[in-house]
């Protein structure tokens, strides 16, 4: 079978990569049968078959040893205090992180830099919130308030923080109090219902529910989708103490089960960290149902407009069984979004000579634990009938965006455009190299030229292997910027961001050049600016086409990256103006065309002032254009942060050391990296900070030589 020679990889402590191209609700379907993590370290009142703990062996032991020095960095990660840069509010946990639609629960916060919190911002209608006293409110869901999976975020002076999921739903929703560690103490679960609780070390959290004889009963327990460090597993026994059901590992870390209770009863619903971590960061959503519809999981993807290049409106069809030979391959009609489950699946579809097509799976973008490829085959048959197949594609990991691995845009999911070279029939085989029974989409489509672009929230403290949630805020006078990346299917033109409903003193700008896959979207306040805090839309455009940027927005700080893991998720994009005064300004001495012929040497004289007596500059700072499409190599200009009033940035346009400058206009900033000495107030002692400052946009027109002019 072909399937055989698909060599399996390692599936190792990864993050969940390229959220962008994703589906709204992740779907999913359970077969116990295919997770059988390993056997819990402790099983007093749990019992087991030995059978099932002789899987904890080899690779398996080997997991839960590497899972265990994951959780116990992790442990505390989420607190890390104030990161090396200006401050921005970073909020890390809100427990409970949900609430039921015509209530009110009282929420707590923390995180960093959190002092004179004024507002809770959500992105969905209908919640509000009253503080209590200092980080607790009183948040109240209207009876028509928006369901599902929504974003928190607070304000205070220093701007609008990191987001949190927050999830309004139409069940039953508690809390649990910490005091339900046994069999005995259990507490009871409504039908449906939800249970917001928090994993203590070495402990696990029970709960009780009553069954009817086959009674389907769904349960998912969140706590990666809500962005905490705890890694759930789940086990349902009966009143004799006999495993029932068990949930590890079904949406990314997240665990999902399903049962069908085997006799009238009372069941219990056992939660535990998967290495017995525990914190006030291990909190968790659990989640149970009885309509087998129901969906009881947290989403893992906000719904925020995110885009999948879906173009031509697919037709959803379910895959239809048998289809594990090429003999019964399932032809859907093309544009088609196969949903499906893996196992070794054949699919067929009618090819034009020259005319591309688009293949894609959805699996690990959708939270799935798999590692899909996919082979095109084609078909050909003789004067007598004989079938003559032909592999002609093969698909594996996609790479997303070359550059920074926090980035997060590559995945295990293969996805490429493939150009049949005649007319014909052509069969896609789709396996999972890890051999689960986990669905997935297959997406078969005209490929058109299109693109994406996703925006990363860089905190200035970042390093190599470590890494930091991180909300950017522009202070009066200054700026704040986002990076940003293109993911290109077609499309190599150049794509303009437009940022839209921003306050008076606040402007924005962002380019990628043609051809380029990443470039800089930045914000600038004047020095009269009012203190402002919103989610904001941004839009890139470009070739015609009008796509909405998202941010990717890290879960959890990564202290080393050797030994924690990076996850990211996609959330608004969102802006604070802070009331305090930027520590420095750069701006280019002259307002105009910047131009110079390629060849030649571009000075740019700049002016730096300090207009921020609690915030200034020292040390060294180093100055460097950004945005400028074939600048592969700049030294940067060194000046001194504390004394330097003026600088000059000389651009050497020679195509030379990787540099390769084409003629054409561009916009392009000046960005100023170095240090702050920085007191909050008059009580505060001075810390020295991370900072970086953008100066204001330039303009750049750069000619041909003039003897390629010439020949023009």
């Amino acid at each position: 079978m072909l399937a055989g020679r698909f060599r399996a990889k390692r599936f190792g402590v990864r993050c969940v990569r390229a959220l962008l191209f994703s589906r709204i609700a992740a779907q999913s379907s359970i077969d116990l049968r295919a997770d059988r993590g390993p056997c819990a370290k402790r099983h007093e009142d749990v019992p087991h078959s030995k059978a099932g703990c002789a899987r904890e062996t080899g690779a398996a032991a080997s997991t839960v040893e590497t899972r265990w020095l994951v959780a116990t960095a992790l442990l505390v990660l989420p607190f890390l205090g104030a990161q090396g840069q200006l401050p921005s509010p970073r909020l890390d946990t809100a427990f409970p992180q949900g609430v039921q639609a015509g209530t009110s629960a009282e929420v707590t916060l923390a995180g960093a830099e959190l002092g004179d919190v004024s507002a809770l911002v959500f992105s969905g209608a209908g919640l509000s919130a009253t503080k209590i006293e200092g980080l607790k409110f009183r948040v109240a869901a209207a009876a028509d308030a928006t369901r599902g999976f929504q974003e928190l975020r607070v304000t205070n002076s220093f701007g609008i923080s990191t987001p949190l999921p927050f999830i309004v739903s139409d069940a039953v929703e508690v809390v649990d109090a910490g005091k339900n560690q046994t069999r005995e103490t259990a507490l009871a679960l409504s039908i449906p219902g939800v249970v917001h609780g928090r994993a203590d070390a070495e402990q696990r959290d029970f709960y009780k529910l009553t069954a009817k004889t086959g009674q389907a009963l769904q349960l998912a327990c969140s706590a990666c989708a809500l962005d905490s460090v705890m890694d759930p597993v789940v086990t349902v026994i009966d009143a004799t103490g006999r495993t029932i059901a068990r949930g590890d590992d079904q949406l990314d870390r997240d665990a999902e089960l399903s049962f069908v209770a085997p006799a009238d009863g009372e069941y219990f619903v056992v939660v535990h960290d998967k290495v017995f971590a525990g914190s006030a960061a291990h909190q968790y959503r659990l989640a149970v149902a009885a309509d087998p519809a129901a969906t009881v999981a947290v989403p893992l993807r906000l719904p925020a407009g995110a885009a999948d290049f879906n173009v031509g409106a697919p037709q959803r069809v379910a895959e239809i069984e048998p289809n594990d030979t090429p003999a019964t391959a399932q032809a859907p009609t093309l544009p088609a979004e196969v949903q499906a489950t893996f196992d070794v699946d054949w699919f067929a579809f009618q090819g034009e000579a020259g005319k591309p097509l688009w293949l894609e799976v959805f699996a690990e973008r959708d939270g799935h634990a798999s590692d899909a490829a996919l082979v095109v085959h084609k078909v050909t048959r003789d004067a007598q009938g004989a079938e003559t197949s032909k592999m002609v594609l093969e698909l594996d990991d996609h790479v997303g965006v070359p550059g920074p691995p926090q980035w997060l845009l590559g995945s295990r999911d293969p996805a490429a455009s493939f150009v049949p070279d005649a007319a014909g029939i052509y069969r896609v085989q789709v396996v999972d190299r890890f051999r689960s029974r986990r669905p997935y989409r297959l997406i078969v489509r005209e490929a058109v030229p299109d693109f994406a672009v996703v925006a990363l929230a860089d905190s200035p403290a970042n390093e190599d292997k470590k890494l930091f949630k991180w909300q950017p805020n522009v202070r009066r006078g200054g700026s704040a910027a986002f990076p940003i990346a293109a993911l290109r299917r077609g499309y190599d033109g150049e794509i303009i961001l437009r940022v839209e409903g921003l306050p008076e003193g606040l402007t924005a700008g962002g380019v990628i050049a043609a051809g380029a896959l990443t470039g800089v979207l930045v914000f600038q306040a004047t020095a009269d600016a009012k203190p402002w805090c919103s989610a904001v839309r941004v839009v890139a455009e470009g070739g015609g086409a009008a796509r909405e940027v998202q941010a990717v927005s890290y879960r959890w700080n990564v202290d080393n990256r050797d030994n924690v893991r990076l996850a990211g998720r996609l959330s608004n994009v969102a802006l604070g103006v802070a009331d305090e005064v930027a520590p420095l300004s750069i701006a280019a001495t002259e307002s105009k065309v910047w131009e110079a012929a390629i060849g030649a040497d571009l000075e740019i004289p700049l002016k730096l002032t300090r207009p921020n007596a609690d915030a200034q500059a020292k040390g060294e700072w180093q100055l460097a254009p950004v945005g400028l499409p074939g600048l592969a190599k700049f030294d940067a200009v060194k000046v001194d942060g504390a004394a330097a009033n003026d600088a000059k940035l000389v651009l050497k346009l020679q195509n030379k050391d990787g540099n390769t400058f084409k003629a054409g206009t561009y916009t392009v900033w000046i960005r100023g990296r170095g240090t702050v000495a920085y007191k909050a107030d008059a009580k505060d002692k001075v810390r020295d900070l991370k900072h970086v400052e953008f100066s204001t946009p330039l303009t750049l027109t750069l000619k041909d030589p003039p003897a390629v002019a010439a020949a023009k």
